[in-house]
Order: structure tokens, then C-alpha cells, then sequence
């Protein structure tokens, strides 16, 4: 049978999406444990890791044209509906695998990932750009700081 058949195109779609799954619980169960492991070591500078593993997960999604997907999957997955903001792909994420982070904590991770998003140069690791950077709490509020001077333009 030819490829380019109907039948056969059809096969390849129904074969795709269960490897498309298989790859999402994948990622989302990497993403839960770097989440339970951080929040059960008791360092907080396993923060940075928790953050790292998140920032990289988003930008693969979207450099893979995935990102509003997977998010759409991630909300899915859950079992109550969710508060958050349409479009805050970092929120949702930190949502969806620390659930019992508090509303205030889970928006300042997100602005500071969103500052590293906007500023962290191609070849620096999150957590040298966190730390370098001055710590989660100084990039939140320079996120903060860029959104307010983008208004003024």
C-alpha cells in the first residue's frame, strides 16, 4: 500500500498518538519527580533545580511548536478546574506538578522564569542565570521592573 493512500495516513495519525502520550506522561512524571524531590530535600537551593527542569520543559514544548498542547494536557490532567491566566505557561506548569505551592510563591517562580525567558542569554544554565542574577527573589522583581518600562514605551 502506497503512502500516500488515505487508509495508511489515517494508521500513521492513530499510531502517533499514543507515542504523543506516551512521550506527555513521560515528561509531566520526569517533571513530578524533580517536584517531589525538591520539596522533600529540604534544600532550598533545590529550588533552583525544580525551576531549571520547568524553564527547560516549556522551551523544548515550544521550540517544538507543542507548548499550548501540552498545557491544554497538563490542565486536563487535573481534577478540579484551575484558576490561572491564559497564556502563563510557567504558572501552569508549577501548578500541575506542585500542586500544594502557595498561589504567592507559584507567581513569583513564574515571573522570575518569565525575567530568565526574556533575558537569559542561549548559553547560560537557569541556575547559573538565577544565581549570577542575584537568587528566584531579585529575578522576580526585575521581571516585575521589565514589564513596568515595557508600559512606559
Amino acid at each position: 500500500m502506497k503512502s500516500s493512500e488515505p487508509g495508511s495516513r489515517a494508521k500513521i495519525k492513530e499510531q502517533a498518538l499514543p507515542l504523543k502520550e506516551s512521550r506527555f506522561l513521560s515528561e509531566l512524571e520526569r517533571l513530578r519527580a524533580v517536584s517531589k524531590r525538591t520539596f522533600s530535600s529540604g534544600n532550598r537551593m533545590a529550588l533552583h533545580t525544580f525551576l531549571g527542569a520547568i524553564f527547560n520543559q516549556v522551551f523544548q514544548w515550544e521550540a517544538e511548536d507543542r507548548l499550548e498542547e501540552e498545557l491544554y494536557r497538563l490542565l486536563d490532567s487535573l481534577k478540579a478546574p484551575v484558576p490561572l491566566k491564559i497564556g502563563e505557561a510557567f504558572s501552569v506548569v508549577i501548578y500541575c506538578t506542585a500542586p500544594h505551592v502557595d498561589q504567592k510563591s507559584r507567581s513569583k517562580w513564574a515571573r522570575a522564569l518569565r525575567y530568565a525567558a526574556a533575558n537569559k542569554p542561549d548559553d547560560e544554565s537557569i541556575k547559573k542565570f538565577i544565581k549570577r542574577k542575584g537568587g528566584v527573589n531579585a529575578c522576580a522583581s526585575g521581571y516585575a521592573q521589565h514589564v513596568r518600562r515595557l508600559g512606559k514605551d
